[in-house]
């Protein structure tokens, strides 16, 4: 982004979640908010209807995964190298990912979870703007930039998700510019 930001879900607009490693519903930061948005879209009115599907990929037990549709564990220092595949197939699927080639090769690959990786860029990729990819802070800062620019290819940011200037402050509480 080229500044301090923060990048923040706006769920109430999301069709499609990917939580990577993330309890954006539990412990992340937001979770109170995040709830509210992400239960919102949960909400069958009708038969015409339709609510948020949530995948998450996580290590241990949480919150977002109880809630989750789909499931995958799978151990955190593992998250990268799905994040990987997971773009690569999403390059495959017709999203320019080109920018990304060096940063999307170098792991194994995911073969327990080649299925998961095949229906959830399916479904990434037929909710662009309207899907977000949401990484956990346990995870390295690499981690997050990929899903940053993976998001971005998918036309996520100023829909489900909007970049918000972080504020510094100093030792006494103060604004630093």
């Amino acid at each position: 982004f080229g500044r301090p930001v923060r990048v923040v879900p706006r769920l109430e607009t999301a069709k499609v979640i990917l939580a990577l490693d993330s309890d954006f519903l539990g412990e992340e930061t937001g979770s109170v908010r995040n709830g509210r948005a992400f239960g919102a879209n949960r909400r069958i009115d009708g038969p015409e209807s339709t609510m948020t599907r949530l995948y998450a990929v996580e290590a241990g037990h949480s919150v977002t995964g109880a809630s989750a549709d789909h499931r995958l564990r799978l151990a955190g220092s593992r998250i990268e190298a799905y994040l990987k595949a997971l773009g690569r197939k999403i390059g495959t699927l017709g999203v320019d990912l080109s920018a990304l080639s060096a940063g999307l090769t170098g792991d194994a690959p995911v073969q327990d979870a080649a299925h998961w990786i095949d229906a959830v860029a399916a479904d990434l990729v037929a909710n662009r703007g309207t899907s977000a990819i949401l990484v956990g802070r346990r995870q390295p800062a690499r981690v997050h930039a990929l899903a940053i620019a993976i998001n971005a290819a998918l036309g996520n940011f100023g829909q489900t998700l909007d970049e918000v200037p972080e504020r510094r402050v100093d030792r006494d509480g103060e604004g630093v510019d």
